[in-house]
């Protein structure tokens, strides 16, 4: 991955559609588990979700950065012509250079791509919350109905164990699936500067968390300036390894004749 800068010019952009399920249910057969799978699906709860999934809504793109042509797809494109960006890209085959990360100049805002948002550690931290939360929630659903069923308020050990087993391996499951996406986080965060990228989270500097989730499509759509800030590494921020507008270098002007000097 490098770095290169410039402005946009001639951007296009076309509404698209990504879907984060293809292939899970074959791959874990969940078609009959019926299991939540919030951080990997976005909203697949059960069976009937899972056959009625069809996708999320991305924005397509590309734009001329000089005499490249960038390419890519995040969630909502919010960029514009003439804006002075920052590109995280490889190079294809074509020729083309690849979008992994478009920083705006300006403002710090940065796109990342659609559901990539957090290293390895900050993922297995993440996952690890899920499964307490799912854990409690259902111990004390149980408890308050052996309540009304007549009896006391009672947790129950056995089933108890069983049921945080199985969130465990289920939380492992997630983990292990969703580990190849943290890895591509990492080498994205790498570049932009952030010195530990195992343990870096964007999620709480989302303009959708900003605007107190009024703003949709917004969730993978930063404010790297204080993401870098949180974790101690706004001094490493990379400036930008090729300035992809072309460059004009002006001939030196002549030097003037010395005026003659009379004896």
């Amino acid at each position: 991955m490098q770095v290169i800068g410039g402005k946009i010019h001639l951007l296009t952009k076309t509404e698209g559609r990504l879907n984060l399920l293809a292939g899970i249910q074959q791959k874990a057969g969940l078609a009959g588990a019926g299991l939540a799978l919030g951080g990997q699906a976005g909203a697949a709860a059960n069976a009937v979700s899972l056959a009625l999934y069809d996708g999320e809504d991305v924005e397509h793109f590309g734009f001329a950065l000089g005499e490249q042509v960038v390419v890519g797809t995040f969630e909502n494109v919010l960029f514009e012509d003439g804006d002075d960006i920052k590109v995280v890209a490889t190079r294809l085959e074509t020729g083309v250079m690849f979008a992994h990360a478009v920083v705006r100049v300006s403002d710090g805002t940065l796109w990342m791509p659609y559901n990539i948002d957090r290293g390895r550690v900050a993922t297995m931290k993440s996952t690890a919350k899920m499964g307490v939360v799912l854990f409690v929630v259902v111990e004390i659903v149980a408890g308050t109905m052996g309540y009304f069923r007549g009896g006391a308020a009672t947790l129950d050990l056995l089933p108890g164990a069983v049921f945080a087993g199985v969130t465990a391996a289920i939380g492992a499951w997630v983990y292990r699936d969703s580990r190849h996406e943290a890895l591509y986080a990492e080498k994205i965060l790498k570049v932009l500067g952030f010195k530990n990228p195992k343990i870096v989270n964007l999620s709480p500097f989302s303009l959708t968390k900003e605007s107190g989730y009024r703003m949709n499509r917004s969730h993978y759509i930063f404010r790297l300036r204080k993401a870098l800030a949180a974790y101690g590494s706004l001094s490493k921020a990379q400036a930008p390894t090729v300035k992809a507008e072309p460059q004009t270098t002006a001939a030196p002007a002549p030097k003037a004749a010395r005026p003659a000097v009379k004896k």
